[in-house]
Parts: C-alpha cells; structure tokens; sequence
C-alpha cells in the first residue's frame, strides 16, 4: 500500500493564484457641478467594489481538483504503520507525473491513483491541517488476516500548493480488488473535495 498525501514539507509552496480584478470607474465633465457629488460617488464605488470581491470570494470553492488518474514518476519512503490495511506505507516525495486522466483503474501492482488538489487561500494562513480518507472494497491482509474497508491519515498542506495529492499504489496482491474507489478530502470535519474511482482487473470488460 502506498498513501500520498497533502505534505510537502521539503518544498516551497507554489505562488498565489491570481490576484483580485480592479475595478475601473470614470467620472467626467467640464464644469464644477460634478465636484460636490464626488463624496457620495466614491463611497459608493467603494462598497460596488467591495461586493463584487465578496461575491466572487463566495463563488470561489475552498479546494479544487487539479487533476485525476494514473500517475508515476514519485520517489516513496517506506514506513511502518500497524494501523493500516498492508502493515506498511509508501510515503510520497516529490511530484507525482499525469499518466493518464482517467477514472477506470487496473488492478495492477504498481499502479498508481488518485488526484491531485489545490486548498485556496492565503500565504499567510500557514499550513492547513488536512484529514484524507480511501474507501475501497474489502481488502485482507494476507499477513494478519486483518480485513479493512477504509484508512484514515492526518496531513498538512499548503495555500495555493497544486502538487498537493491523496493516491494510492497497489503494492500488494491482496490490494487489488474490483469495485468502488472513494478518495476524499476533508478541512475542518467538512468534506472539501471527493473522487470516486472504479478498479478492475486486467480480464474484466
């Protein structure tokens, strides 16, 4: 089993997305008459302005998908880790490369999948701390027997970082089993972003 998370502690965060439109007003004429009713305009350009930020602020979602699928090209680190389906992790390093966009999986060792994400906002903010869930069919551990449906892990991402991701390498036969894939994303006990992913084996149609 492998997990790769939102971390990347050993690198810097990506710079911030685009900043906030401007807002352009005129105002003219050739006489005095328009100097007078400048204080009344301006505060209303100031609260048209700041309404339209707050409204775009609102339809702006908390995280995105960057992109989805089958991915290679990232470096792993194995640690132990008892409370998980195989007795084992993967920890990813570095930036995982797009194979192909695509929500069929093979039931293959050595696929990797998932996607990744971006959690908008400030540089300021720090690190978020973030919590991931994989839902999956029935997997048994073919070591302890143990039998599991989900895993949970605790991770930190960064604002604006776009190479933030939740995947899963198939590593071990007992992992690959046909069906239903969930991979979700969660801030602050509040589902944020979700992925569903159908796995099935080579032979399969």
């Amino acid at each position: 089993m492998t997990f790769h998370t939102a971390s990347r502690r050993s690198q810097p965060p990506l710079a911030l997305s685009v900043p906030l439109s401007r807002f352009t007003s005129r105002v003219g004429g050739g006489s005095a008459f328009f100097v007078r009713p400048m204080k009344t305009i301006l505060p209303s350009l100031f609260i048209a302005l700041f309404c339209i930020t707050v409204a775009r602020a609102a339809e702006r979602p908390m995280a995105e998908i960057v992109d989805y699928g089958i991915y290679t090209g990232e470096q792993n680190e194995v640690i132990l880790e008892t409370n998980t389906p195989t007795g084992s992790v993967l920890q990813g390093r570095g930036v995982s490369r797009l194979v192909k966009q695509t929500t069929k999986i093979p039931a293959k060792l050595g696929t990797q999948f998932g996607f990744r994400f971006v959690v908008h906002g400030k540089k300021e903010d720090g690190e978020i701390k973030l919590h991931t869930v994989w839902l999956y069919p029935e997997i048994t551990d073919s070591k302890t027997g143990r039998k599991s449906r989900r895993f949970d892990a605790d991770c930190h991402g960064k604002p604006e970082d776009r190479n933030a991701g939740i995947m899963w390498t198939f590593t071990e036969p007992s992992e690959l089993v046909s069906g239903e894939w969930t991979f979700q994303v969660y801030r602050g006990g509040e589902m944020i972003l979700e992925k569903k992913f159908d796995v099935e084996k080579p032979d399969q149609k």
